[in-house]
């Protein structure tokens, strides 16, 4: 919130300064990347749980 707030935390894009949209465009990218992290271990946490479920070899083979 304190990089909302002193960057512009309210106004039109239009009424924005160049300078105040940069922090916005770098914390968007981070937050994505972030999110595909964060799913990306929990695809790989459920995977690990389905392959102690059945310890047959041919199930680990098809997941």
């Amino acid at each position: 919130m304190p990089l909302a707030a002193n960057n512009g935390l309210g106004k039109p894009v239009a009424e924005q300064l160049p300078e105040q949209k940069a922090p916005y465009g770098e914390g968007i990218l981070l937050s994505t990347i972030a999110y595909a992290i964060s799913a990306m271990f929990v695809k790989l946490s459920l995977l690990a749980f389905y392959l102690r479920l059945n310890p047959n070899k041919t199930f680990k083979y098809l997941t």
